[in-house]
């Protein structure tokens, strides 16, 4: 297993995340419900496969603590979905995706740490870099419609408005930084 490889992967499961909970919400408002639950299963399935792949990847303990904080905020969003919160329960829904999210963000950055340090000279820092900001953007425009599909769910958020556009800001910050 690469660096590239392993940052690739955890990349993938920041997007994963918020595609789950994006199917789960869909599910709830009734929308195409057959095609998102597939979506859904499938997405937590491929979650799950791809957490033992990487498994038994290690380059540092750094890496492998941010590995296992991300491992235990998949299995609070897990819990919360085979729970099937309701109604403003789904807002916790959103904030463990958020936080899963995060999670995802911290270990690809001490994997980039690790990398920069090890092994300089035989990854691709330029596209480990790249890599690192399209998952971002990828699962930040997936984390915006969670807020948008939660607000026509019926779900009081006081500060609704301000979650929603402070990721919508991070994202369109990071899009300017790319161009």
């Amino acid at each position: 297993f690469t660096v590239g490889q392993a940052a690739y992967l955890l990349g993938r499961q920041q997007v994963l995340a918020q595609q789950i909970a994006r199917s789960f919400m869909a599910v709830e408002l009734r929308m195409e419900v057959h095609s998102y639950k597939n979506m859904l299963f499938e997405g937590v399935n491929l979650y799950n496969d791809n957490l033992k792949r990487l498994e038994d990847f290690y380059v540092n303990d750094e890496v492998a603590a941010a590995k296992d904080e991300m491992e235990e905020a998949w299995d609070d969003f897990y819990k919360m979905i085979m729970d099937a919160p309701k109604g403003e329960e789904v807002l916790e829904l959103v904030n463990l995706a958020y936080d899963l999210l995060e999670k995802g963000d911290e270990t690809i950055q001490a994997l980039e740490r690790y990398a920069i340090a090890e092994e300089g000279d035989k990854v691709d820092l330029t596209a480990l870099k790249m890599l690192k900001m399209a998952t971002r953007q990828n699962a930040l425009s997936q984390h915006a419609v969670l807020y948008y599909l939660a607000f026509w769910n019926g779900v009081k958020v006081s500060d609704f408005f301000s979650r929603y556009y402070s990721v919508i800001s991070e994202y369109e910050v990071n899009f300017a930084d790319i161009a």
